[in-house]
């Protein structure tokens, strides 16, 4: 039985992790409070117990996310009872090796997929299969060290420095993300998990790659030793000499140190990236602290293996081996690609067509296309001439904006036209090119002619958006009523850099000069498409560059909408921040008496002290709204305006505008009459002064505008109400608004009577709210002034309350 025992190894764990120091610590300091009644198998079968609990808690979390500290709870407990059980049977010589052995890990398993059902119950059904790979990939790594063990009798649980503790912990940052973003964004948060779970994902997949590739590698080196005793590197695989040797454990923790900086580094890189830190010099920033990851992690693994050469420790060089096939495998890979692409397995329907039948296709197809490289030609010399891509969107009137748009809209549906004839005419090479040499060569003019036509029209639009960002972002943007689908730049610009495109025109151009003398096209028009050929040569020549940027800009594009939600959880999460517990100095009792000096027009500035969002906003002043008076003041104010037709302005609204006419006749929350409209979180809507003024300072300006004008700014306020908050801040969009771009959009959509000229930030436009008072206080000696002084309440932090003070 000694024997049996001794020869038994699965209490012994081979490999330590990254926390080993720690959790060594941690386990001598807990094991003397172990009462001597709680033996080794009662630890171990409490892994049932918190599991169920993992269950229970992420069930109930359905409802009230702050479960999940409860789900937390069960994986640290089952953390401690785990780390315990086996270091008690050792103290007390009470432990059950082979039992322990096998149920200490089935229920390891169980608890794993107790945490994947209580996921299951948070991620909607369409998203759910995602924790069928996440099982299958933990899965796979408990097979493995279950097969290693069995074929070396070493058991092996800690991978690349992550073992089971290191997961616990993932298990709970997770948990713990879900309930800080879940205040207001519940949804977002999951789906920030869910978009994480790829990479996740695929970083597991390489770490298994890597880790069966090792392992493999061991026990073919075992087998070959037991064949062979004279193995040149029989020392070198000997993995117990290796861990003995002095020194060797440290070297080790440097080195995936090296390798998790070199790692923080790449993602600093991509925060760079997307955030645009040192903007416009955010890609060369993100590209330079990439490549310094890069010399981190080459040194870091130099290092470790020129001290391994230093002790004796042979390195094999097995990739060396491999090259030749490694080689042959990318070469068998870039011709399967481009066979892919060039030749598409589907069948043509040019191979079910007769001779005669495709020659009267090809005639009215080639005249066709000629319609239509002439209507692209035209619109690209409307847009040319127009003076509106020339300008940033912000300079562009309401008018002069949709003229812009409706031209884009032109472009982009003349580009998409060119798709009918590629497709229909991708199959040419299934028509015969000895038996049917003209219509094979006729074929591809048409399928080329379409491609080039495309690529031609795409490279002169993004010449013309080249230096006008804030106007490509806008058209970027989708426009229902243009009929302008979402990212359509971005898809052109993603296409005509896509490996297929580039290899589409690669070789079409060399098969061109091959099937020329077979085309019975006319002559004008194989000159015409070999004339647009070299134009895009040329225009690619001037800036290759194109075909970096292009692609970093789908990069930048992919990691920002990766980023976004993120982004938004913590901007949402710092406007509930509020690091004190005190009222507001302006109570609401107070702004009930000055509502009756403010008149519809009035602009508000408004700050609120010890709020975290003031960090991120420059200026004193981080918010604006404005002021529009209630249903009566509206009626008395605009009395006779001319755009009424006779009405009053209530009723004009409920004709017109019945959305914000039954939200001004019902009162707000708190019962108070709604007479501001302003961009918050949940997005533009219509509030009382009595709430949006409950703040510590609030300054009100008039803009010196007619009354007229002044209606015309707040109808185009009430066609913002209802859009959600811009958490990304730029005024180049309109689906979504910051409160002074609500502001700066309605005035500018109105008159030009007001110069609000919003500034670059980050390569965004952005009006800051203390920009409007730096305005106001510019002009304020000038006759020319365009704001007028009307309140300020002053807050005092001596006094805890806001004193009424002058200009």
């Amino acid at each position: 039985m000694t024997e049996e025992k001794a020869s038994f190894a699965g209490d012994k764990k081979f490999g330590r992790s990254l926390l080993a120091g720690p959790e060594d610590r941690f386990k001598k300091w807990l094991l003397p409070m172990v009462p001597s009644w709680c033996e080794t198998y009662h630890l171990t079968a409490t892994t049932v117990v918190w599991g169920l609990g993992v269950v229970l808690f992420s069930a109930i979390a359905r409802h009230n996310i702050h479960f999940l500290w409860g789900a937390s709870f069960m994986i640290f407990m089952q953390y401690v009872t785990d780390l315990l059980d086996g270091a008690i049977g050792r103290q007390r010589d009470t432990g059950l090796i082979k039992w322990g052995y096998y149920m200490d890990h089935f229920l390891d398993y169980f608890f794993l997929c107790c945490i994947l059902v209580g996921y299951s119950f948070l991620i909607q059904d369409h998203y759910k299969y995602i924790l069928f790979f996440v099982l299958a990939m933990f899965g796979s790594f408990m097979v493995n060290s279950f097969l290693s063990f069995a074929a070396t009798n070493e058991f092996r649980i800690s991978y690349l420095g992550i073992g089971p503790t290191e997961v616990r912990i993932v298990f709970i940052a997770v948990n713990t993300a879900l309930i800080v973003m879940e205040s207001t964004q519940y949804a977002s948060a999951k789906m920030v998990i869910v978009q994480a779970l790829p990479y996740v994902l695929w970083f597991a997949t390489f770490g298994l790659f890597v880790t069966v590739f090792r392992t493999q590698k061991a026990i073919w080196d075992l087998d070959m030793r037991i064949k062979n005793p004279d193995h040149p590197e029989r020392e070198a695989i000997d993995a117990k000499v290796l861990l003995k040797r002095p020194g060797l454990p440290r070297a080790r923790k440097r080195h995936i140190f090296g390798v998790l900086a070199s790692f923080l580094l790449a993602a600093g890189a991509f925060v760079a990236m997307v955030m645009r830190v040192a903007y416009p010099h955010h890609r060369v920033l993100a590209a330079g602290v990439y490549v310094l990851s890069w010399v981190l992690l080459t040194l870091s693994v130099r290092r470790y293996r020129k001290y391994l050469h230093d002790h004796e420790v042979v390195v094999r060089k097995g990739l060396l081996v491999s090259a030749p096939y490694v080689a042959v495998a990318v070469v068998l890979l870039l011709v399967g690609y481009t066979a892919y692409v060039l030749v598409p397995v589907e069948r043509s329907l040019l191979t079910t067509m007769t001779g005669s039948d495709i020659r009267e296709m090809l005639d009215e197809d080639r005249g066709t296309m000629t319609i239509l490289r002439n209507n692209s030609q035209s619109t690209l010399s409307a847009v040319s001439s127009s003076g509106y891509f020339d300008r940033g969107v912000n300079a562009l009137s309401p008018t002069e904006r949709s003229a812009a748009r409706e031209l884009w809209r032109d472009c982009t549906l003349t580009w998409l036209e060119f798709d009918v004839f590629k497709e229909r005419y991708k199959g040419f090479y299934q028509v015969d090119y000895v038996a049917k040499p003209e219509l094979h060569a006729d074929s591809f003019f048409l399928a080329f002619s379409g491609l080039i036509s495309q690529l031609r029209s795409a490279l002169v639009m993004l010449d013309t958006l080249e230096k006008n960002e804030t106007l490509a972002t806008y058209l970027n943007e989708g426009a229902s009523e243009y009929g302008l689908p979402a990212d359509t730049l971005f898809t052109m610009k993603r296409w005509m850099t896509h490996p297929d495109t580039l290899l589409r025109l690669n070789v079409g151009s060399v098969y061109l000069p091959l099937v020329r003398k077979d085309m019975t096209i006319p002559e004008r028009d194989i000159v015409a498409l070999e004339e647009d050929l070299a134009d895009i040569r040329r225009r690619l020549g001037k800036k290759p560059a194109i075909l970096i940027d292009n692609p970093l800009d789908l990069f930048e594009k992919r990691a920002f909408a990766a980023w976004y939600p993120i982004q938004k959880g913590i901007a949402v999460q710092m406007s509930a921040m509020r690091t004190t517990q005190r009222d507001y100095f302006i109570d609401p009792a107070q702004l009930t008496k000055v509502r009756s000096r403010l008149k519809p027009g009035d602009l508000l500035l408004e700050r609120r002290n010890w709020h975290m969002t003031n960090i991120g906003i420059p200026g004193f002043w981080p918010h604006v709204a404005l002021f529009i008076g209630t249903l009566e003041a509206m009626d008395e104010f605009f009395a006779g305006a001319p755009q009424l037709g006779g009405l009053k302005a209530s009723a004009y609204l409920e004709k017109n505008y019945p959305e914000a006419y039954n939200m001004l006749c019902k009162p707000d929350d708190k019962g108070y009459e709604r007479c501001i409209i302003e961009s918050k979180r949940p997005g533009v809507m219509l509030t009382s002064i009595e709430v949006s003024g409950n703040a510590d300072y609030l300054a009100a300006m008039r803009p010196r505008l007619s009354p007229k004008e002044k209606f015309d700014v707040m109808l185009a306020a009430f066609a913002h109400l209802g859009k959600p908050y811009d958490f990304n801040f730029d005024f180049s969009t309109d689906q979504a608004l910051v409160c002074s771009e609500l502001i700066y959009k309605s005035f500018a959509a109105a008159t030009d009577q007001l110069d609000l000229s919003p500034v670059s930030m980050s390569g965004r436009l952005l009006l800051p709210p203390n920009g409007i008072a730096m305005k106001f206080a510019k002009e304020f000696n000038s006759d020319e002034r365009q704001l007028d002084f009307v309140l300020f309440l002053d807050g005092s932090e001596a006094e805890q309350r806001a004193i009424e003070k002058t200009v």
